[in-house]
């Protein structure tokens, strides 16, 4: 073979698409479509990457970002552990192992991820707050309030952080406090849906009917979905004795015929 064909055989390559780019390259372009929202095309290209150098953290830990923007939570599990295992200082992996974690309802599990989250994002205003949910389900009240305690001191106009405190509050009895909290949310944000929730809930408690009917209806009006609010106006209305409307609301916030296409496994 002549060195004539020889060169122009390795022009002839240098034209092809992709010839000659780095894993870096091909990190640098996969990061920029997930930041345009273009998780598909990210996801090629980081999977170029990782083809290139299969030891690349980064480049599994922005594929786990695509397929988390996805919702394909296991997969996206599967890149963030992998990110983690080849470098342990990616805090935001042990963060969306967490949120995925707790989508599935693992709350233990998620908690453990939240903890190791806290290690190396001390200030993951966020984190405190995902954690006070999961205490909160875990039924660690005081624990919950805890982290969001700290969520606001380090952001205190968090409407949700302030409407899970509420909430929390509400289920130690603190009915003053929670109304305090819920109503700075709303004051927030008017249209948070759970706020309203929380607060018609401490209204029953409080055997406020009428005012919890509000909250309910409001929280309703917000999200025609929001199972919480139908289970909590099922309470209101059984106390006020309209059966049927109990029943149908009851019947409303059960979720349980509804199945994910790919619920999230955990082991």
């Amino acid at each position: 073979m002549s060195p004539r064909f020889l060169l122009t055989l390795l022009f002839f390559f240098t034209l092809l698409p992709g010839f000659g780019q780095t894993a870096q390259e091909y990190l640098g372009r996969g990061a920029a479509k997930l930041e345009k929202g273009l998780f598909d095309d990210a996801i090629v290209e980081l999977d170029k990457a990782i083809a290139l150098d299969s030891l690349n953290a980064l480049a599994y830990y922005h594929r786990g970002n695509a397929k988390f923007d996805k919702e394909a939570f296991n997969a996206a599990k599967a890149d963030y552990r992998k990110a983690i295992q080849l470098n342990p200082n990616i805090g935001s992996a042990y963060f969306n192992l967490g949120v995925i974690a707790f989508k599935g309802g693992f709350y233990p599990q998620a908690k453990e991820k939240f903890d190791e989250t806290l290690i190396y994002q001390k200030d993951n205003v966020t984190c405190y707050y995902m954690r006070g949910l999961v205490n909160h389900e875990l039924g660690q009240y005081n624990a919950a309030i805890a982290d969001l305690d700290y969520a606001l001191a380090l952001d205190p106009t968090y409407y949700d952080a302030l409407a899970q405190r509420g909430h929390t509050k509400a289920y130690l009895q603190d009915f003053d406090g929670a109304l305090q909290d819920l109503e700075k949310a709303i004051a927030l944000n008017n249209n948070l849906e759970f706020a309203y929730a929380y607060r018609g809930y401490v209204h029953y408690k409080r055997e406020e009917y009428k005012e919890a009917l509000q909250d309910l209806d409001q929280a309703l009006d917000i999200n025609e979905d929001l199972t919480v609010a139908y289970l909590y106006r099922s309470h209101v209305k059984a106390v006020l004795k309209d059966k049927r409307g109990a029943y149908q609301d009851m019947a409303s916030s059960d979720d349980e015929g509804w199945e994910e296409e790919d619920p999230i496994i955990w082991e």
